[in-house]
């Protein structure tokens, strides 16, 4: 992680700041912006995950639902239709639990 941000820092105006950092992602890559959020705090602060593949790496439940993980802010989203939204809303019930600041939607499409 160290060598992809310093490249990104070399390269790009980008913040020193995790609180102004955010990583995004969508299906496998929502699951992985998730885990980096939780797991790389000094890296970023902010995560953005549509549709995010939770049942792939159902772990990810018992280390998000964890209080002493540093808080982060993420924006998750689901859709209705043949989506993930299950998975969506078992980790929007451990987010619920003040692990950290997010907000969640759900819209009324399919995977995204």
């Amino acid at each position: 992680m160290n060598e992809l941000i310093s490249k990104v820092e070399k390269q790009y105006p980008v913040s020193a700041f995790a609180k102004e950092r955010a990583i995004i992602g969508t299906s496998r890559g929502g699951l992985t912006a998730v885990y980096f959020s939780f797991s790389k705090p000094k890296f970023y602060g902010l995560a953005g995950n549509q549709s995010p593949a939770f049942w792939f790496r159902p772990e990810i439940y018992s280390y998000c639902d964890n209080p002493n993980k540093p808080p982060i802010k993420t924006f998750m989203n689901s859709g209705l239709l043949n989506n993930t939204q299950e998975g969506a809303n078992k980790m929007k019930a451990i987010l619920n639990k003040k692990t950290c600041t997010y907000e969640f939607k759900e819209v009324n499409h399919g995977h995204f």
